[in-house]
C-alpha cells in the first residue's frame, strides 16, 4: 500500500484477528508518503467465504489487500525464510529467499509507486515462472500506485527468486517482501480394508479371492490405499 504513514492496526478473517500473525514488513516513508509492503499468515483457517477486513491506524491515501490459501503446509513451523527491500531504481523489481527445504512455496507482494505525476497507473507483470494472484492499480494526482501478489511452486531448496517487471523507467519508489513456506511432514495413512464389511471400501461386502500371494477383491477399493493395511480371511479364504 501506499499511505500517509499509516501501519496496518488489525486483520481479521470471518471476523477474528485470532492466530494472524505478520510474517514481515517492508517499506520508506518519504514527503508525507510511505510505501509499504506487509505478508501475514493464518494457520489453518476456517474453510468458507469468509471476509477479510484490514484496519489502518488512520486515513490512507489508497492501499491494496489480496490473500491465497496453500494446502498442505507445516502447521508447526510453517515459516521457512523471508526477505524484502524497498528501491528508487530497481528494474524490474526482485527480491530472493535461500529456501532450506524442498517442496516450498513462495508467496511475494509488491508495490510501486509512479512519481512522475502522469497521474496514469504503472503496469506491472509478474515473471513467467510465478502465479500472479492479484494486480491492482490506484491512480493518482500527484502520483499513481500498483501493488501485486505473486506465488511460485512448488520449488527446490536453494535460491528462488520474485520478479516483477514494471512500465514506469524513472521517478518510482518500489517495495517487495517474499516468504517461503514449508510444506507439511506429515504422512496420511488410510485404512481401505478392516475385519467388518462396514471397514471395507465398498461399505458392505466385498467378495475377495487368495490365489497365493495374490488377493483379488470383487469391487474396486479406494484409490488410496495406505501403508499397513491388513486383510484378514477365514479359512474358506473369502472373507
Amino acid at each position: 500500500s501506499t499511505t500517509n504513514t499509516y501501519d496496518v492496526s488489525s486483520i481479521t478473517y470471518g471476523g477474528s484477528s485470532s492466530g494472524i500473525t505478520l510474517i514481515r514488513k517492508d517499506g520508506q516513508d518519504g514527503d508525507g508518503i510511505s510505501r509499504n509492503v506487509a505478508l501475514y499468515y493464518l494457520k489453518n483457517p476456517a474453510a468458507g467465504n469468509k471476509q477479510i477486513v484490514v484496519t489502518f491506524s488512520g486515513v490512507v491515501f489508497a492501499a491494496q489487500c489480496g490473500a491465497v490459501t496453500l494446502e498442505g503446509v507445516d502447521q508447526t513451523n510453517a515459516i521457512d525464510v523471508r526477505n524484502g527491500q524497498v528501491s528508487d531504481s530497481e528494474d524490474p523489481v526482485n527480491v530472493s529467499v535461500t529456501t532450506t527445504v524442498n517442496n516450498n512455496w513462495v508467496v511475494d507482494v509488491v508495490t510501486v509507486r509512479d512519481e512522475t505525476g502522469s497521474n496514469s497507473d504503472p503496469a506491472i507483470s509478474a515473471d513467467g515462472s510465478q502465479t500472479e494472484r492479484f494486480n491492482r492499480s490506484h491512480p493518482g494526482s500527484d502520483f499513481a500506485i500498483t501493488s501485486g501478489m505473486a506465488t511460485k511452486g512448488p520449488n527446490s531448496s536453494g535460491s528462488v527468486t520474485m520478479e516483477w517487471d514494471i512500465s514506469v523507467t524513472s521517478d518510482k519508489e518500489t517495495a517487495i517482501a517474499a516468504v517461503s513456506l514449508k510444506p507439511s511432514t506429515t504422512i496420511t495413512l488410510y485404512r481401505s480394508v478392516g475385519t467388518t464389511a462396514t471397514a471395507l471400501a465398498s461399505g458392505s461386502g466385498n467378495a475377495l479371492t487368495i490365489s497365493g500371494s495374490t488377493a483379488t477383491f470383487g469391487s474396486a477399493l479406494a484409490d488410496k490405499i495406505g501403508v499397513g493395511d491388513v486383510i484378514q480371511y477365514d479359512s474358506d479364504g473369502n472373507d
